[in-house]
């Protein structure tokens, strides 16, 4: 396994007390054809609501949707962690990477969730077949907390459009952390959290379609793990992993997109665009809290489209898109 240097950037903060607490929830991203992955994000941070999104090299329109929650403050306290990494490896090479820190917070007052990511390219972009993000709460005390932090990543490009000269992938990945601090409580009580999963496959004929799996909690579902896993790299149209404001996990992966060729936002790409048969493993967990404090006071999605126009590959100066 390839050893990376960490570079790890924390960020601790508070939000006022005043305000709501932005919790993701997942999200949804779609183009009117098949691409690599050069750029796909979607977090809460600074408490505000991004999403990120480029092509590649070909030029189309995408629209998105990041699904989050508005916590009520009722005393709360909100604690941001960023974790950015570089990632240099070979195609089709499992990139693992664990983090473990010590948050200086109480483990019997806290918890602590997944709140987004960012994947962008540095060269060339890759097909996607492993994404895999989650956080622990280990063990800890009353003025702080251990957390584990693990990522995985795996990008192949067996493809005719892929530089079969170079081999190597170039990503910077961030995740984004959050953790609610219960600062007049003594313990939280937590109910059992579920893991959700789904596997499908689909043929060049028969698409996939959207799996609803419905939950037995009904409190705020905060994620703490998700992966989404294919048989192996794929171009991709569409991803489609969140909770809904019913707390029904929705999960897609769309390799292609029925009739893409003809509905193509840019049929002159759009006509080199493939069909490849395939399949998807992927799932969510979520920790759901007892106090009634936590109830969802309501369930937001953050919309929008996007052109892109592919003047330049680099996909960081398609600025994150923000509510």
């Amino acid at each position: 396994m390839h050893k990376w240097p960490l570079q790890i950037f924390l960020v601790f903060f508070s939000i006022s007390l005043n305000a709501q607490i932005p919790v993701w929830q997942g999200f949804e991203m779609n183009w009117t054809y098949n691409h690599r992955l050069n750029r796909l994000g979607s977090f809460v941070s600074d408490d505000s609501v991004y999403n990120t999104a480029s092509a590649g090299t070909s030029i189309d329109s995408g629209w998105f949707s990041t699904h989050y929650l508005l916590v009520p403050e009722a005393g709360l306290q909100f604690q941001q962690l960023k974790i950015s990494q570089r990632v240099e490896a070979r195609e089709n090479e499992i990139i693992r990477i664990q983090i473990d820190t010590v948050v200086p917070v109480s483990f019997h007052h806290s918890v602590f969730f997944l709140n987004g990511f960012d994947i962008s390219a540095n060269n060339d972009a890759d097909q996607l077949q492993l994404i895999k993000f989650g956080v622990k709460m280990l063990k800890g005390n009353y003025d702080s907390t251990w957390l584990r932090i693990n990522m995985e990543l795996n990008f192949n490009c067996p493809g005719l459009s892929c530089d079969w000269l170079n081999n190597q992938i170039d990503y910077d990945v961030s995740l984004y952390v959050g953790g609610v601090y219960f600062a007049n409580r003594d313990y939280i009580s937590f109910v059992k959290g579920e893991i959700l999963t789904a596997t499908e496959s689909w043929t060049r004929k028969k698409n996939t379609v959207q799996n609803k799996i419905f939950g037995n909690n009904k409190n705020v579902q905060f994620i703490t793990d998700f992966e989404l896993s294919l048989n192996k790299s794929h171009l991709y149209s569409g991803m489609q992993v969140f909770i809904d404001s019913n707390n029904v996990s929705v999960m897609r992966f769309e390799q292609y997109k029925d009739r893409m060729k003809k509905n193509a936002y840019y049929k002159p790409h759009g006509n080199f665009s493939v069909r490849s048969p395939g399949s998807v493993k992927y799932g969510l967990a979520g920790i759901s809290l007892s106090y009634p404090v936590l109830q969802i006071q309501q369930h937001k999605e953050f919309k929008g489209n996007i052109i892109w126009k592919s003047n330049d590959r680099n996909p960081v100066k398609n600025k994150p898109v923000n509510n």
